[in-house]
């Protein structure tokens, strides 16, 4: 099963991690490095002191009035339900319905991007913010927003059952919580959360917690932590998000000062993790003159087959790329259990150039689409990123839904444009603000 998700994140943190990953390979210059086998830094944690720590209080419902956003002039920094706003992000569920958000509200559309209408919980239009996440599940009615933090310790999940008529609220306490990404559902009941408590990332590590809840999103309860030894997560690496395959399997990624891929795997639901060792990635057996930093996000499911991205940043010392700025795509098919990739016999498959996990749409098993985020040139895989194909120029976009290998739309600085033949021309769409 797919599930439809926002997958826009806090853009100043990508950032950070990119730059914190340049910065240690200037740091290790003139140093000899060996990158580490595959045996190193595995931490399995164990059971002991792992109690489900409660976090909820009473959930409050509020209704919305579905206002036609139908008037006015085309918009040129996205539809909203109060004055112009640039758009966060949007997922469309077929070619015709779908939703959108931006720092004031929350939108829905049913002719493919045109016009939009305002469901944005009553009490929330222009507090959504900057940081807003958000998850989708495949009927389209069921839909979870977080909310950038209205206050330092308290986090607030939105969650409509009914495609955005109604709405309830659940606050949990955290400390200092940021929002790595958007919840994750594998149901209508059960779902997960990933916060980076005490105010985000600090010389190259962050701390992690992991929330769960099993009613929908009314109550959640805390996991996992990076401050308990026995969840297993360690406090090193910046982390960019969780990734559920079903109710027991998950994986959590990031990026660290290590010549090794940061990837966790957990098969309790969450509770423990341990180190996954991915085999044959770029630098992996180079000699001492091999600088490689890694940063892996978050693996798509469809079934037990899955990809994986990983971003290579550095110096390889063979090879028809000396230097490495691009991004490759890991693959299972026995639900990962093992990830393979055929950069070694495959030259392709590792880019010349770098994307971010806003120009980065997995479609399907084979198809995907890739944005060059220095230039704005769309590149598309059909067979699984074994080989990438440049398509057309796009801009730099901060958000990208495909509901098949031929219909999508993108959000970039050049405005809201679909394709229906998988990339190769797009056309902008005029949509509508209210004023």
């Amino acid at each position: 099963m797919k599930t439809y998700a926002w997958i826009q994140r806090p853009v100043h943190r990508l950032n950070i991690l990119m730059l914190f990953l340049l910065v240690c390979l200037l740091v290790a210059c003139g140093s000899t490095t060996t990158p580490r086998g595959s045996t190193g830094g595995v931490n399995t944690g164990g059971q002991g002191g792992n109690t489900p720590t409660p976090a909820t209080t009473p959930a409050s419902t509020a209704t919305v009035g579905s206002t036609p956003v139908v008037s006015g002039t085309p918009g040129v920094n996205g539809p909203d339900c109060a004055g112009q706003a640039s758009l966060l992000s949007f997922r469309m569920l077929d070619s015709s319905h779908g939703w959108t958000l931006n720092v004031n509200a929350v939108l829905k559309t049913s002719d493919g991007g045109k016009d939009w209408t305002c469901v944005t919980p009553a009490g929330w239009l222009n507090k959504i913010g900057m940081e807003a996440r958000a998850t989708y599940l495949l009927d389209g009615l069921h839909a979870w927003v977080v909310p950038t933090p209205q206050s330092s310790n308290t986090i607030t999940v939105l969650r409509t059952s009914d495609g955005g008529q109604t709405w309830q609220s659940t606050t949990f306490s955290d400390s200092l919580p940021v929002v790595v990404d958007p919840p994750h559902f594998i149901n209508a009941q059960e779902g997960w959360l990933e916060l980076v408590p005490n105010g985000g990332p600090g010389a190259g590590s962050e701390s992690a917690d992991i929330f769960h809840t099993i009613d929908g999103g009314q109550t959640w309860m805390k996991i996992a932590s990076t401050d308990n030894p026995g969840s297993g997560l360690p406090r090193g690496g910046i982390k960019t998000g969780i990734s559920f395959e079903d109710s027991m399997n998950s994986w959590a990624t990031g990026g660290d000062y290590s010549n090794t891929p940061w990837l966790y795997v957990t098969h309790d639901g969450g509770s423990t993790w341990q180190k996954q060792q991915l085999a044959d990635y770029p630098g992996s057996i180079g000699t001492p003159s091999t600088n490689v930093q890694y940063m892996t996000t978050p693996p798509v499911f469809f079934g037990t087959t899955g990809l994986l991205p990983l971003q290579v940043v550095g110096q390889l010392d063979q090879g028809p790329q000396a230097a490495v700025h691009g991004f490759l795509l890991y693959v299972t098919h026995n639900g990962g259990q093992s990830w393979n990739t055929f950069w070694k016999t495959t030259p392709g498959t590792l880019t010349s150039f770098q994307t971010t996990l806003q120009g980065l749409y997995i479609v399907d098993p084979l198809h995907a689409l890739a944005v060059d985020k220095n230039t704005g040139t769309l590149y598309r895989t059909s067979d699984g990123g074994q080989s990438w194909h440049q398509i057309a120029s796009v801009g730099l976009v901060t958000s990208m839904s495909f509901v098949d290998s031929q219909q999508g739309w993108l959000i970039s600085q050049n405005g809201f444009q679909r394709t229906t033949n998988g990339g190769n021309t797009w056309r902008y769409i005029p949509y509508y603000y209210p004023h």
